[in-house]
């Protein structure tokens, strides 16, 4: 159980990340289709 959730808790913020990075490469594009 603790593992899990200390593998869950780390990988929580790469996920967030990879979400962020790729909303900021959406709105570059769409800024240079615009």
């Amino acid at each position: 159980m603790n593992y899990q959730l200390e593998s869950t808790s780390s990988e929580t913020p790469v996920l967030l990340s990879e979400l962020i990075n790729g909303k900021r490469s959406v709105v570059v594009f769409v800024r240079h289709l615009g």
